[in-house]
């Protein structure tokens, strides 16, 4: 009997080892193939950033002021796919040029204009008076314009719609309201005045002086002269915070005491990796993310330029405009409070920044991650 007992035992915990491997294999499995996309996509990402530079900027909100012919774009494996109304052998020689004349680029015909696109945010926000309208953006690969709203408002919103015959190119879905991932209150990687526990996105250099300065998130009750702690000690100010209704981007720049250096890097799964840049992405980009409550995750942009409507503690809702979302995969971490503020990059051969972590939750049915494009803390005198 004792003899029994003990081979049952021990098939028992031969098949715990073997769950317990398969799932690290699972998930194993899954960080290779979101860094192999990563590599692949590397190419392609360096001819985006060519074209988004190339694009003049609004002097207020950062966002680029489009050609009248661009439709967008988006990653499709290794390509870069430009979108064009006017899909001219004129216009893509234009384009190539743009994008340093890469072998990645593609071009595909689209019927409507990014700037007629986001134009139809005017008509999200007529229907936010009326309907819990919780996100609205563009979906750059169905060349459309995207509405979220609560389940009990999704008929009536349709019906609207059809009421008024139009003929934009609107898609109605279903969405919950976005929360954002500061923890209140408790320890983790740094905390600020008002005890909310963040993430350390990248140091680098703020002004044109170059002093040491980290960024993270704007929310969390995080204001301009307040300070930032690590292990319970003072580590710099707040000089920059942006997180509001209709404003673009959720950040904070804070400049680091004496003592305190920039440090560029970024941890990933395994290692701590050399950080060389900043880098913009778009939709069908793979990227990894850092937080100090989850650690590594990974997943695939969705949707840039989302405007998101968080709930905060009281009930109230805040609109931020300008956010990127990304799809978190099964086998990955969902990014959680305390991983605001934390890194958002692509994990290639070099690595860059693309994001800081905002908030996530199933906004659109399933769980996706919100992040803010690292180009609007360049604009504000942040730089590597």
């Amino acid at each position: 009997m004792k003899k029994a007992k003990r081979m049952v035992a021990v098939v028992l915990c031969l098949c715990v080892v073997a769950l317990c491997m398969g799932f690290t294999q699972q998930r194993d499995a899954g960080e290779l193939a979101a860094e192999r996309a990563m590599s692949r996509q590397e190419e392609a990402l360096d001819a985006y950033q060519l074209l988004w530079d190339s694009f003049e900027k609004d002097t207020e909100s950062g966002q680029p002021i489009y050609p009248d012919e661009y439709g967008g774009e988006y990653i499709d494996d290794d390509k870069l796919v430009i979108q064009l109304t006017e899909n001219t052998p004129e216009n893509q020689a234009k384009y190539r040029e743009l994008c340093g004349n890469s072998d990645k680029v593609v071009f595909e015909k689209v019927t409507y204009s990014l700037n007629y696109l986001n134009s139809l945010e005017s008509q999200a926000e007529l229907l936010s008076k009326d309907f819990a309208v919780t996100g609205y953006g563009v979906k750059r690969q169905e060349n459309k314009f995207m509405i979220a709203v609560e389940q009990q408002d999704l008929t009536a919103v349709q019906q609207r719609l059809m009421r008024q015959r139009s003929s934009a190119p609107i898609e109605i879905v279903e969405g919950n309201y976005a929360q954002t991932l500061a923890n209140l209150p408790g320890g983790t990687k740094i905390v600020n005045s008002s005890l909310s526990n963040l993430s350390v996105c990248i140091t680098g250099y703020y002004g044109n002086n170059k002093v040491p300065a980290l960024v993270s998130c704007g929310h969390g009750y995080t204001y301009v002269d307040d300070e930032m702690f690590y292990n319970g000690t003072a580590i710099g100010k707040i000089v920059k915070s942006k997180y509001g209704n209709f404003q673009y981007g959720d950040y904070s720049i804070t400049t680091l005491y004496s003592g305190n250096p920039r440090y560029p890097y970024v941890k990933s799964s395994s290692s701590t990796k050399y950080v060389s840049g900043f880098r913009a992405t778009t939709s069908g980009a793979s990227i990894a993310r850092y937080g100090a409550s989850t650690g590594y995750g990974f997943g695939v942009v969705s949707i840039t330029n989302y405007t998101v409507k968080y709930t905060e503690n009281n009930g109230d809702t805040t609109t931020v405009k300008g956010l990127t979302v990304a799809s978190q995969p099964v086998d990955s971490p969902k990014a959680a409070k305390g991983d605001s503020g934390g890194c958002v990059y692509t994990q290639g051969s070099p690595t860059y920044v693309t994001g800081i972590i905002s908030g996530g939750g199933p906004i659109l049915g399933i769980d996706y991650l919100l992040y803010t494009p690292i180009a609007y803390v360049t604009d504000q005198g942040f730089s590597y």
